[in-house]
């Protein structure tokens, strides 16, 4: 009888593909990976449509607009990558804002996309090719209001999720138009950087205007910008015509301007008008003060003392007609070892006081000078070396007759225009010589014959000058 054979049933092979569990596992992963680049490029395009909407860009006005106190608009966006793209942006200030106008023009902002988790849109960067600012208070109106623009607020999960708050970063401006009462800067360099509720600001390239100087360029300006005050901490600029100035101020809303500048080696020739430049040569350096009070626009002050380094006089009015009389070359042109003056210079007038020329031995000019628009007024001491006058009878007893600090003085009346000034120096000498001549001529004409003509005399005291130019040292 046969035995049952025991052999087991071969062992069959598992297969795990056909494990129902696996198999939706896998088919989960699937759709979870796919749904994940689906959710990237929806939420890309998502971020992209939203980026360019006019919801959006009602967003970041509204954001702005409660940031910088002011009403903003902006032309719509274009994105490229984490960058914004704009045409424009106007900005009026409202009250409590620290500029009344600001307009951006060709703008790129790199938004800082890790801040959305903190709910804020932040401006990393943002480059502009043209700024213009007025930094004036804009006018209060009776309907104004100190709120913000309220942006429009999205509606179900966004409002929980988009940023709430602005945020900016660094602001470039390639060229720049500021504008603070009469003070102006043109073509302007700027970097700007937010602290807090201020900006930290630098300037460089462009000119700057201020009312009594000249233009300036400049090198490097550093401000800070708060809501109502703009203020320059050392600030270097440059004259065209040589020399430079630092500034260090304040233009605010609530005080005014105060400016105060230090003046170094600069070429006098700015200060003057055409006229005088070709008769007094130097450098200028000293320490001016600038003020206009808030409000005041036409209450503008320039005050300040002045040296004059290396200073010249060519061909100086006073001092040719002194040469004329006396006939030394040395009053063609007359190094100074120190000039000084006082300035004062409103709207109304300049006023030149404690004007002090030293000649070094040969003159000293001191005095005081007022200047309404051309017309010239002042009454100046001229003091000359006593061996200069020697040879001019009488001029020491009726003219120079002030002896003090090494030199004769006189009394000089000025009047006339600033491109025609006039004193009463020569016609003194002329008078002089005329009196000279005319006693000479009594003291040798037989009594009983007429007097010399009076017209005769005078010609004949320019005769007589003529004559002693030709024998006085050094002609």
């Amino acid at each position: 009888m046969s035995t049952p054979s025991t052999t087991s049933p071969p062992h069959r092979r598992r297969n795990h593909s056909t494990n129902p569990f696996r198999k939706a596992a896998l088919i989960a992963g699937g759709c979870l990976a796919l749904g994940g680049v689906i959710a990237i490029f929806a939420g890309e395009a998502w971020l992209e449509s939203y980026l360019q909407s006019t919801e959006f860009r009602q967003r970041v006005e509204a954001g702005l607009g409660g940031h910088l106190y002011a009403d903003i608009q902006i032309a719509p966006f274009k994105r490229e990558g984490i960058s914004l793209f704009s045409d424009s942006l106007d900005s009026e200030g409202r009250e409590g804002a620290a500029y009344k106008q600001l307009k951006l023009r060709s703008l790129r902002a790199d938004l800082n996309l890790g801040a959305l988790w903190h709910r804020a849109w932040r401006v990393d960067f943002m480059n502009v090719q043209q700024l213009d600012l007025n930094l004036d208070v804009h006018p209060t109106s009776p309907n104004s209001t100190d709120a913000a623009p309220l942006a429009p607020k999205p509606s179900g999960w966004l409002a929980s999720l988009l940023p709430n708050h602005t945020e900016i970063g660094t602001l470039k401006a390639e060229r720049s138009a500021i504008q603070k009462g009469q003070v102006q800067a043109q073509q302007v360099r700027l970097t700007a950087t937010q602290n807090k509720e201020d900006w930290d600001i630098l300037a460089e390239g462009g000119e700057l205007q201020i009312p009594g100087l000249p233009t300036l360029e400049i090198s490097n300006a550093k401000m800070v910008l708060h809501q109502k005050a703009l203020i320059l901490r050392n600030s270097r600029f440059l004259f065209k015509k040589g020399g430079e100035t630092t500034i260090t101020g304040e233009l605010s809303d609530a005080t005014g301007v105060a400016l105060d500048a230090h003046l170094e080696n600069v070429n006098i020739d700015p200060f003057l008008s055409n006229w005088w430049q070709t008769r007094i040569k130097g450098n200028v350096q000293g320490d001016l003060r600038y003020k206009v009070p808030a409000g005041k626009p036409t209450e503008s002050v320039l005050e300040g003392t002045i040296q004059l380094k290396g200073g010249k006089l060519e061909a100086f009015p006073i001092l040719s007609h002194i040469d004329t009389f006396l006939g030394n070359p040395r009053f063609r042109s007359v190094p100074l070892k120190t000039a000084s003056a006082h300035i004062l210079v409103t709207k109304e007038r300049a006023i030149i006081r404690d004007l002090d020329l030293d000649g070094d031995g040969l003159m000293r000019i001191t005095g005081n000078i007022v200047i309404e628009g051309s017309k010239l007024q002042g009454t100046i001491q001229l003091g000359l070396s006593p061996s200069l006058i020697q040879w001019l009878p009488g001029t020491q007893t009726k003219i120079f007759t002030d002896k003090r600090d090494g030199y004769v003085w006189t009394s000089i009346q000025l009047s006339g225009t600033t491109n025609n000034p006039m004193e009463d120096l020569s016609e003194k000498l002329l008078l002089m010589g005329k009196d000279a001549v005319i006693n000479t001529i009594k003291s040798v004409v037989p009594s009983g014959l007429p007097t010399p003509d009076p017209t005769k005399a005078q010609e004949a005291a320019k005769g007589v000058l003529d004559t002693l130019k030709a024998v006085i040292p050094g002609r």
